[in-house]
């Protein structure tokens, strides 16, 4: 059974984020028995979620028994059964057994481990939003509570934790008000409840441990408690007891795994853990590692592992790597169901209609005046950077993405002043970039200088490794070596590792230069290209500096998001001075449109209520004062809120009828809070990350929305805000993207030689990984070992050209972010396809699939992704 299912999953296609999350859709099966002490009756769907939950926490051995199989010593007396072809790997399982060993055999990963512990129970919750999450977790807790045998206020084995019946719940900031809310409304009082949170919360790890069922807290909090880098962990009451089971709300909140909150979220105890989102993947596959690392889910939660099969093989990086792990593993811990999806031919909920919108702006003579000037100075900085090689352009991606924030900010409107509009100092001029890559350079030249300058002796009897990348610099092998501690790295970039270290950076154990290996001349595989330039640009530390980051939506919007308190006092006092001398642009043509639009909504119906997100204070902050002016009464979130003055806000726009605006960050405003007593959705700027335009949409159009639902996009015609739609478009595969002008080379200097050096290493790559795939069918069955170094060689010349590719691609879209831009809606010929195609789709209401099409051919978001 389980070989013909892994057999199944070779052939499966998900190789993007769209079709990833529609191949996870969840069929029917059995539901499980409504539970008692919930005074709410379940959908059949969350009944039948709740009985996949049920079944995982019963799972004997947790994920262990997922993926791995015990494998008992054989006989002695048992011959060796020789076997050939695909029972080959079952040989080398027994061959172990037959040495007196047990074995654990995982078939899934392909992996013999002599230990394996036992794993935490769990998985993802991942339905759509407002399919009634919430109410499921409810109903977990009361189905399935602690067993008898766990005692609450004992010590665990290790005399480290207190166990507790309790779950623990992390969630937002924005929501603990509402979880509580949500959960008293829905329960019969048989569980007892505790917000930890605020500055008088308790801190008694023994009471939180023994004296209620459901402890609710934030992820702020629990990183406050946990400290940097876990340095408070021990006096953190929530990381002192053993919980019956942790969910974390929202749960894509852990996606970087690098993140102090994300720590906090790993360091806590729980031999059930779940994972609540309804958007597990929103940009990048990587997004599950984080995901993966809460859940203690090994070996997915390894970033080694991650980044060496995983990643690949849904990139179409990798060679000899497979999407079977993936799909296996989040085929057995997620479940996850649609609104538009059908079971037993009965959809699985029952929504009023949705209708999306296009809402074409255009700009003011004097917005447009300044529009213009401030792109004529980015893309002028684009451009002296634009012909450096791909590696370098994408190591700076986050200064270049940056350049567009003050041409977005003028378009969301407001008043901007010359602070507002300046570009990042960090692009300031093309000297400084120039400088930026010739540091590089130079350090590249001494790190190969250090590297030429250590011999180290070869060593006939090892072999070049099958993997395809160097975990210090992830690019392919150049120069391999190998450590006493059996791991391989660059030459280069191992020693230039041991210049300021005397550890191996993988396992941490003692390293010295002297003691690294090379393979010897006729164990190294043959060079059938040379291998790409690599970028030794200097890192930050981030892992939005490295070549190969995949994440340039969270790189754009990490530029573009509201400002903190502090930033935001910190830009008042530099601007005084311009503020007092009335240099300020008062950008209010997307606004004035917002205000039509919105009393409009009231003269058609005056209990009509609506939510307006925004990525710009400043935005805000015009609203906020404007709309009182206009008759509306509004309601507004802010970082800065107590937690109390949140839950007021929202309960004021639920059930105060003249409150009939709410006013909220696409980024903190859209995750997990429930205000369906709005009909209207306005979102005013496009987002190239689609799954933030859904959550923000799934506050009013989810579970308990009576109302027919109006979504509508403002976009300025001929901006940036459309090459953005473009841009989403292209990657969603509606359209293919111009392939980028090479740069000339008498302008292009040293970064040209670059460029020019990858783009005919990218050229021939194709044909020498032919040649290589050749050699190695004819070596085969003469020499193995030989036609294993030439695979090594060809997985190695594939790889470079595909990421080499990748980066071309990422260039391509910057060029179409800075293109002249087209403010009066026409180009060249009188017309503008993305332009005309949204005034079209903004012309005409439409509902379902059909506003979804019109949307996508206008450069929105794909219609798969937005028929929800």
């Amino acid at each position: 059974m389980l070989l013909r299912e892994l057999e199944g999953l070779k052939n499966t296609d998900c190789r993007s984020i769209a079709k990833l999350m529609q191949w996870a859709v969840t069929a029917e099966r059995l539901p499980a028995q409504q539970p008692a002490g919930l005074n709410v009756r379940l959908h059949p769907y969350q009944l039948q979620s709740l009985a996949f939950m049920q079944e995982a926490e019963k799972l004997d051995g947790g994920w262990r028994q997922l993926l791995w199989r015990w494998l008992p010593p054989v006989p002695q007396q048992q011959q060796q059964q020789h076997v050939t072809g695909q029972q080959q790997q079952q040989q080398v399982v027994s061959s172990v057994g037959e040495r007196g060993q047990g074995v654990w055999w995982s078939p899934v990963l392909e992996r013999l481990s002599h230990q394996v512990p036992p794993a935490p129970w769990g998985g993802f919750l991942a339905e759509e939003m407002g399919l009634g999450k919430t109410v499921e977790v409810l109903g977990l807790v009361l189905s399935n509570p602690a067993p008898p045998s766990v005692l609450p206020g004992t010590y665990d084995p290790t005399g480290k934790k207190i166990n507790s019946r309790a779950t623990l719940v992390v969630v937002a900031v924005s929501l603990v008000g509402q979880w509580c809310a949500e959960a008293a409304s829905k329960l019969s009082g048989g569980l007892k409840m505790y917000p930890y949170h605020g500055q008088n919360r308790v801190r008694d790890p023994l009471r939180l441990a023994t004296q209620y069922d459901l402890v609710v807290t934030t992820y702020a909090t629990l990183a406050s408690d946990y400290g940097k880098n876990g340095s408070t962990a021990g006096r953190s009451p929530l990381h002192q007891v053993q919980w019956h089971r942790v969910v974390f709300d929202e749960g894509h909140t852990v996606k970087n795994v690098a993140a102090g909150q994300s720590k906090a979220c790993v360091a806590l105890a729980a031999q059930r853990r779940w994972v609540c989102t309804g958007t597990p993947l929103s940009s990048d596959i990587s997004d599950l590692l984080g995901q993966f690392a809460a859940l203690h889910m090994q070996p997915m939660a390894s970033k080694a592992f991650f980044d060496s099969r995983i990643k690949p093989a849904f990139t179409g990086h990798g060679y000899g790597v497979s999407l079977v792990p993936l799909l296996y593993v989040l085929r057995h811990s997620m479940v996850r169901h649609t609104k538009a999806q059908t079971i037993a031919g009965v959809s699985v909920l029952a929504l009023p209609e949705k209708t999306e919108e296009l809402v074409p702006v255009v700009l003011s003579p004097a917005e447009r005046r300044a529009y213009l000037d401030v792109h004529a100075k980015a893309a002028a900085l684009w451009a002296s950077v634009r012909h450096f090689s791909p590696a370098a352009i994408n190591q700076k991606l986050l200064q270049i993405m940056a350049l567009l924030l003050p041409l977005r900010r003028i378009c969301s409107g407001g008043q901007l002043r010359p602070s507002d509009l300046a570009l990042p100092s960090a692009l300031e001029a093309a000297a400084t970039a120039h400088a930026i890559v010739s540091g590089a350079a130079a350090a590249a030249a001494a790190g190969m200088a250090a590297a030429a300058a250590v011999a180290v002796p070869e060593d006939c009897t090892i072999t070049v490794p099958a993997e395809l990348e160097c975990p210090i610099c992830l690019d392919a092998y150049e120069a391999p070596v190998m450590t006493p501690c059996h791991h391989w790295f660059c030459k280069e970039c191992i020693l230039g590792v041991l210049s300021s270290s005397t550890h191996c950076p993988l396992c941490r154990g003692d390293l010295n230069p002297l003691a690294l290996r090379a393979p010897g001349r006729n164990n190294q595989a043959t060079p059938v290209l040379a291998k790409k330039t690599k970028s030794r640009m200097p890192r930050s530390g981030s892992s939005s500096s490295g070549n190969d980051s995949d994440g340039s939506e969270d790189e754009l919007e990490a530029v573009q998001g509201p400002e903190s308190a502090d930033e935001r006092a910190a830009r008042a006092s530099r601007r005084g001075s311009a503020e007092a001398a009335g240099e300020v642009l008062e950008c209010e043509s997307k606004l004035q449109a917002l205000i039509a639009e919105l009393t409009a909504m009231r003269a058609a119906d005056p209990s009509s209520k609506a939510l307006v997100f925004s990525q710009y204070n400043s935005t805000l902050e015009w609203l906020q004062r404007r709309l009182p002016k206009e008759g509306f009464s509004f309601r507004t979130i802010t970082g800065s809120m107590a937690q109390r003055a949140r839950a007021k806000a929202i309960e004021a726009f639920q059930s105060d009828p003249p409150t009939t605006v709410f006013l909220l960050s696409m980024r903190s405003g859209a995750v997990g809070i429930n205000l369906t007593a709005a009909s209207h959705v306005f979102l005013l700027e496009p987002c190239l990350n689609p799954a933030l335009e859904e959550q923000a949409i799934g506050r009013a159009w989810r579970m308990g929305q009576q109302r027919k639902v109006t979504v509508k996009r403002f976009y300025v015609k001929g901006s940036v805000e459309e090459r953005i739609m473009d841009v989403r478009r292209i990657r969603q595969g509606h359209a293919a993207p111009t392939a980028p002008a090479p740069p000339a080379a008498a302008a292009a200097g040293d970064g040209a030689g670059s460029s020019a050096a990858a783009a005919a290493a990218a050229g021939a790559a194709p044909a020498a990984a032919a040649a290589a795939a050749a050699a190695v069918a004819e070596d085969e069955l003469n020499d193995p070992v030989a036609a294993r170094n030439r695979r090594v060689a060809a997985a190695a010349a594939l790889a470079g050209n595909l990421r080499t590719d990748r980066q071309v691609l990422k260039i391509a879209e910057l060029d179409l972010l800075f293109r002249t831009p087209e403010l009066d809606g026409h180009n060249g010929d009188g017309s503008s396809g993305a332009a005309a195609a949204a005034a079209a789709a903004a012309a005409e209401p439409r509902t379902g699939a059909a506003a979804a099409a019109a949307a996508a051919a206008a450069g929105g978001a794909s219609a798969q992704d937005m028929e929800l």
